[in-house]
């Protein structure tokens, strides 16, 4: 997204999207909601160009979840993903292309918003969702848009969130106070996510993870946990040994016959 300011205190935004990462534009005091759609192969337009271009839609190998291009890429823009893209076509023909969606929404003001997230979000919540989420805490945090994120990467991973999760909120302030605004101070949060129910080479790329982004005591701490939960479940159990019941016997001494 690009914010111009042509004149104090009135914003034009310009949204260009490619893929399944998403624009929410909250403006006229809340009551309009922009919002980029996403390129999905379902899409009839979408599916119209895949087709054209010597390609199909359909699901995965293992069949169900969400359709994809030649049963593979589950969008249908994107940068990069060049087996999809041949040099005899033209780039917006091409089965999977970079050519984005451009919106322009004009007269935005203080108070407004725009969120940019990916879809590890918006697989758990809708735009209303988001929209409800973000508004409400900005009446309570009107100088803290990073504790809303922090917060809304929480309530993500609570509803089960299973992709990246990555969001950037942007509040539109009145004519000028941008360049006078104190810095915000930075900081970074780890929220770690479900990884104890992980399987062991999962937690290892949690682990790695942790560790590339500068946590390195949660990193320890996760691999000393994943260490002790896999040596528990090495442990053989234990079973009680109980002693043969003597069985009876007949009047010769051996044991009464058992007929079939």
């Amino acid at each position: 997204a690009v914010v111009t300011q042509p004149r104090p205190g009135d914003y034009c935004v310009h949204i260009a999207n490619a893929g399944d990462s998403r624009a929410v534009l909250c403006t006229g005091g809340g009551k309009e909601l922009v919002c980029s759609e996403d390129h999905k192969p379902q899409r009839p337009d979408e599916t119209e160009r895949i087709c054209a271009a010597g390609g199909f839609v359909q699901a995965g190998p293992f069949g169900g979840g969400p359709l994809r291009v030649d049963g593979a890429l589950a969008v249908s823009r994107a940068v990069g993903d060049f087996h999809f893209k041949s040099l005899d076509l033209a780039p917006e023909r091409c089965k999977v292309t970079a050519v984005p969606e451009v919106t322009t929404v004009q007269h935005c003001a203080q108070g407004d918003w725009l969120l940019l997230a990916c879809d590890g979000i918006f697989d758990v919540m809708d735009n209303e969702e988001v929209r409800g989420f973000v508004a409400e805490r900005l009446a309570n945090k009107a100088d803290d848009p990073g504790s809303i994120v922090a917060d809304l990467m929480s309530r993500c991973l609570e509803k089960g969130s299973k992709d990246n999760c990555t969001a950037c909120l942007v509040k539109f302030l009145a004519g000028g106070a941008a360049s006078l605004a104190k810095p915000a101070q930075v900081t970074r949060d780890l929220l770690q996510g479900p990884w104890e129910l992980a399987s062991p080479d999962i937690k290892q790329k949690y682990a790695d993870f942790f560790a590339a982004e500068g946590f390195e005591a949660e990193a320890r701490k996760l691999r000393e946990r994943g260490d002790e939960m896999e040596a528990m479940a090495s442990v053989p159990t234990s079973r009680p040994t109980v002693p043969p019941a003597s069985a009876p016997t007949g009047s010769g001494g051996s044991p009464p016959a058992r007929s079939s």
